[in-house]
């Protein structure tokens, strides 16, 4: 099951766009191929991204199932409730990226998102402390490196981020407290973190 956050960002200024229209845009997540746009670079064309997209094949199960729309809030939207389905024969590796792209043709200017490339794996019967992807509603310390109850854990706490779920929330309204408790969020969110840009 993947829970993760999107945020719109204006690509020149770098700020989250919680203002117009394309804040309150709708948004599809699709599964990618792991070998689309490898590189950190952001540039690529809406074809493109569109023929990396593993489509269903007929007769077998869509990859992915479960609430496949995000609705932006403020320039912030969540996505939950989806599930890779257990078929091994879509790839031989089991990696995908997770790709966001806009529902309707009325933004051209926002582009699609995706994040690194990971792996599938059967967790049936495997109980485990962290989770990966971790759910929003899981407290922060399920998080690589962040020990519960360490110094970490414990300054997260004090500036109320106590579920993952806080973390946007924050970083949107008040990023100066994740900047005091010396977070970097990019580190600890790269693997799930997706960002829309606006292209002027």
């Amino acid at each position: 099951m993947f829970f993760t956050f999107v945020v719109l960002i204006d690509a020149v200024t770098e700020n989250v766009i919680q203002i117009g229209p394309e804040s309150a845009a709708k948004l599809n997540v699709v599964a990618l191929e792991v070998d689309f746009n490898e590189e950190t670079s952001e540039d690529w064309m809406k074809d493109e991204f569109e023929d990396h997209e593993v489509k269903e094949c007929e007769g077998k199960r869509p990859l992915l199932t479960g609430d496949l729309q995000v609705i932006l809030k403020e320039g912030v939207g969540t996505v939950g409730d989806m599930t890779f389905t257990d078929n091994s024969s879509w790839t031989r590796s089991r990696k995908f990226r997770l790709g966001l792209k806009v529902a309707t043709g009325d933004f051209k200017e926002v582009r699609e998102a995706k994040i690194e490339a990971f792996a599938i794996k059967d967790h049936r019967g495997e109980l485990c402390k962290k989770h990966y992807p971790p759910a929003l509603q899981d407290e922060v310390w399920r998080l690589d490196r962040i020990a519960k109850d360490g110094v970490l854990h414990k300054k997260l706490i004090k500036a109320d981020i106590v579920t993952i779920e806080n973390f946007p929330k924050v970083l949107v309204r008040d990023p100066q407290r994740l900047r005091n408790v010396r977070v970097s969020i990019l580190s600890r969110f790269l693997p799930f973190q997706c960002s829309l840009y606006l292209w002027c």
